[in-house]
């Protein structure tokens, strides 16, 4: 009988430790390449991920424009945003005999975009009236008609690599070969605002010093800043 208790004990204590060997959770094999993967993966993780900065171009994405006066000349013009305007050369107005008084001095102005590749030069006339008509060269381009018979051009100046903005006027020529159109550009080139007294000349200049092909482009960005030119 005691024989019998004891048999019954073993078979009773094998039977829980096959039943807890059986409930114990199987180890998945782990092989080689599995563990590089994790490796990788957690190095990934781990690194910062790069902010991407966009390539600087010259060509011009306006889309937003703010406006600025030239107090001395009571001017003002709207400049794409981002630009600066920055006056230069302050001198007391000319003192010569016989030319018209401002009544105050004068100043030129620096307009340049973010990189610097973009300048236009303003150069309002101190001391000065208007000139005489041209011939205009043979690349001027309109790029405003104010009348029938005055136009703003543009045109390249190969010796001071500028392009150069004038007021111009349209003309009928008639000599002994006939009748004939032409456009007269104010010699020295320059645009007038207001009248009578509030009358002012500037002589406007654009120098381009990238290296994008897209002159058209940046011409067209140039030609609004020259055209928003007007009286404050």
């Amino acid at each position: 009988m005691k024989n019998s208790s004891i048999l019954i004990s073993v078979v009773f204590l094998l039977s829980i430790l096959t039943a807890c060997a059986g409930n114990m959770p199987t180890s998945t094999p782990t092989n080689d390449a599995d563990k590089i993967a994790t490796i990788v993966a957690a190095t990934l993780s781990a690194i910062p991920s790069a902010t991407i900065i966009p390539t600087p171009t010259d060509t011009p994405i306006v889309d937003k424009w703010t406006w600025h006066n030239i107090n001395l000349y009571s001017l003002k013009l709207k400049l794409p945003l981002g630009w600066t305007i920055s006056e230069v050369n302050r001198r007391p107005e000319p003192t010569n005999p016989g030319d018209p008084k401002t009544g105050h001095d004068c100043a030129d102005y620096n307009i340049s975009n973010l990189y610097g590749t973009m300048k236009v030069s303003l150069l309002p006339t101190c001391g000065f009236a208007d000139g005489v008509g041209d011939s205009c060269p043979s690349d001027s381009v309109i790029v405003d008609k104010q009348s029938d018979t005055s136009v703003i051009v543009r045109y390249y100046n190969q010796d001071k690599s500028t392009y150069t903005y004038t007021s111009a006027g349209l003309a009928r020529i008639s000599d002994n070969q006939g009748t004939r159109s032409e456009m007269l550009c104010s010699n020295p080139p320059i645009i007038s605002f207001g009248e009578g007294q509030n009358l002012r000349f500037v002589h406007i200049e654009f120098q381009y010093l990238g290296t994008d092909t897209n002159i058209d482009q940046i011409l067209a960005t140039t030609d609004e800043i020259v055209l928003s030119i007007g009286e404050k």
